[in-house]
């Protein structure tokens, strides 16, 4: 077993571990829960294992491609990092209505709702057309 990475958001470990078993890469995750993770109340952090070292160089790539996949979302008022949060509310960093002066866009790849300043769906990771650029 081979230690690939160790990741705290959901989307990308999901979408990671999606990307491994397409490319026929035996994976597996486990769960670890930091001494600052348990008082501070943050969630776990979870270990990418490669079972063979023969694939450890392909997954390497894979997560490469992963987290470029991964755009940052920002918050439009303080610029913290939104990527894996929906949108729904207020920022979790400055309390900005993240739903304000933002008509939701519907994601061509799902249908979801996402909010006009989001470069990425928040449910499928699908790239969103930019709203200056729509048919009127």
């Amino acid at each position: 077993m081979h230690k690939l990475t160790v990741l705290s958001s959901a989307p990308m470990i999901e979408g990671l571990m999606g990307r491994l078993e397409e490319a026929s890469i035996d994976a597996f995750s486990t769960t670890e829960h930091s001494a600052v993770e348990l008082y501070s109340g943050g969630g776990p952090s979870v270990s990418v294992w490669i079972k063979s070292v023969q694939d450890l160089e392909r997954a390497s790539e894979v997560l490469r491609e992963v987290q470029a996949q991964q755009k940052r979302l920002r918050c439009s008022h303080c610029q913290y990092d939104l990527r894996g949060h929906t949108g729904r509310s207020t920022c979790p960093e400055c309390g900005y209505d993240l739903t304000a002066q933002s008509p939701d866009l519907e994601c061509p790849e799902c249908g979801e709702a996402v909010p006009a300043g989001f470069e990425l769906c928040w449910n499928c990771g699908e790239d969103m057309p930019d709203p200056r650029h729509r048919d009127a």
